[in-house]
């Protein structure tokens, strides 16, 4: 009769499932860490997008106005301040029987959104909701150049992901 070997029969021991157990959680740990890197690089990429957007966005239409403009109307204009307005004389959208119209762009402090305001016209907003404008300042450098200074930052405060951007320019009128 042959002898059986009790001994032969195959399986993981606890130690070996403990040890692949660890691994297991190490890897998906890892994973985990990862993809939460990649989301919120992703976030942050995208939140620095839309401020980038909204600058070149508000740059261009500020430019557009002031080239077009004859002359800066410096009663109206809130000059050197954190919270500017900028009032120009300008023959575009006249109303009827009229040579000049105007049109200010100013920061409203309370949305934090820049607005253009056409005489003519109802205000409408030039940044939106994904930024928040926390400063548009105007200085008047001589009697037809202008500096901007435009700081804008995510408007999402659930991310907190970066801190306002800060450009100056100076534009000049034709």
């Amino acid at each position: 009769m042959p002898k059986t070997n009790q001994q032969s029969i195959t399986g993981f021991t606890l130690i070996e499932a403990l040890v692949y157990i660890s691994i297991l959680v190490i890897l998906g740990a890892a994973i985990i860490a990862f993809f939460t890197w990649a989301l919120n690089s992703n976030a942050k990429i995208s939140s620095r997008q839309a401020v980038l957007d909204n600058a070149d966005r508000v740059f261009r239409i500020i430019t557009d106005e002031i080239h077009n403009s004859e002359n800066i109307y410096l009663p109206t204009s809130i000059l050197d301040n954190n919270i500017g307005q900028l009032s120009l004389v300008t023959q575009q959208n006249l109303p009827n029987d009229e040579n000049s119209t105007y049109h200010d762009i100013f920061l409203d402090p309370n949305q934090h959104t820049i607005y253009l305001k056409k005489e003519t016209a109802a205000d409408f907003s030039i940044t939106n909701s994904e930024v928040s404008t926390e400063q548009l300042k105007f200085s008047l450098i001589d009697q037809k150049s202008i500096e901007i200074t435009l700081t804008l930052k995510d408007s999402n405060t659930r991310l907190q992901l970066q801190t306002p951007i800060t450009w100056q320019t100076i534009i000049m009128l034709r």
